[in-house]
């Protein structure tokens, strides 16, 4: 059983992602999931990062979409992702924006994002284990 891996991505670049997502008058939905409307999506292909689901495409640098890579998990990681509960295969996770991250909370994610900036944070972190994703904000 693989240890959990925390992945860091930068709160200030994640966030204009999240708010384009929330702005964009169209979305990216894959058939393989239940979410709708404006999403994060965290993939996994070469390397692990973020993206707006919002159509029309977020400009990125040298690629047709902005992403924002994990610390330490950028292009080339592909191979070194497969022994950590991340896995080998590639997948597109969407976290929708306007739903809480959990039955429990009523705060939904695009607020929980605004706020975490707010108060100074400087990363969403994802823990990812072999059961379960968890998101969380730090300094």
């Amino acid at each position: 059983m693989a240890q959990p891996l925390l992945l860091q991505f930068p709160l200030s670049e994640i966030l204009p992602l999240a708010e384009h997502a929330a702005a964009a008058p169209n979305h990216r939905i894959s058939s393989f999931s239940d979410a709708t409307g404006a999403c994060l999506m965290w993939v996994k292909d070469d390397g692990t990062y973020f993206m707006s689901n919002g159509l029309p495409h977020l400009p990125g640098k040298d690629i047709h979409n902005h992403v924002v890579h994990a610390k330490g998990w950028g292009p080339g990681t592909e191979n070194d992702l497969r022994d950590t509960p991340v896995g080998g295969n590639d997948f597109a996770e969407y976290f929708q924006l306007t739903q809480p991250l959990s039955s429990d909370a009523t705060t939904p994610l695009l607020e929980q994002l605004r706020a975490a900036a707010a108060d100074g944070m400087r990363w969403l972190e994802l823990e990812v284990s072999e059961e379960s994703v968890g998101i969380a904000f730090s300094d």
